[in-house]
């Protein structure tokens, strides 16, 4: 598998990238999941956001970045941001192992809780895209309130297939999935 993080802030086409992800993160390859993380930071002593896309994508970083280049310029994934490994190891990844490569995949196994982390969410769905100026002001106002965080997940690809009153999970047919942290 290849993964990805790939950062951009306010002032170097976040509110771009974030626009576009709305229209591409829910509908591409369904071997491709981009999930978009977005929050408050300082940098150089400014406020500002920053914007992440964290992907997971079942095959070579030459196709995905193949791929993105054309479906995804906005951003900007180039192929030394694409790490490839074994699916186990990118479950690592995803939980912040920069050394998932050479992490002994049994760290699974361990039940300690003291290495588990907590947190409190809320979550909306969203059906239709927002709109550029939507994604200005939300920027505008996590810069007012500080911590907060957002994660929006996509709900295409096997998602996108169910119909919505076919299971007991009415999400389906969604573009994707914001998930709130404060």
């Amino acid at each position: 598998v290849t993964v990805f993080r790939v950062e951009q802030y306010m002032d170097s086409g976040a509110v771009d990238m974030v626009t576009k992800w709305q229209s591409v993160g829910p509908k591409t390859d369904p071997n491709l999941f981009m999930r978009m993380l977005i929050q408050p930071v300082t940098r150089k002593k400014v406020k500002t956001v920053r914007a992440s896309v964290v992907a997971l994508f079942l095959g070579r970083a030459n196709d995905v970045v193949s791929r993105l280049s054309k479906e995804f310029p906005e951003l900007g994934l180039k192929k030394q941001d694409c790490k490839e490994m074994t699916w186990i190891q990118s479950a690592l990844w995803w939980d912040n192992d920069e050394n998932a490569t050479q992490t002994d995949p049994k760290v699974f196994l361990d039940r300690n809780l003291n290495s588990a982390s907590f947190g409190k969410r809320k979550s909306d769905y969203v059906v239709t895209e927002i709109p550029r100026a939507g994604i200005e002001s939300l920027f505008k106002k996590m810069i007012q309130l500080g911590k907060i965080g957002l994660v929006f997940n996509p709900y295409g690809g096997k998602m996108a297939e169910v119909a919505e009153d076919a299971t007991p999970f009415p999400h389906r047919k969604k573009l994707f999935k914001i998930q709130y942290s404060v």
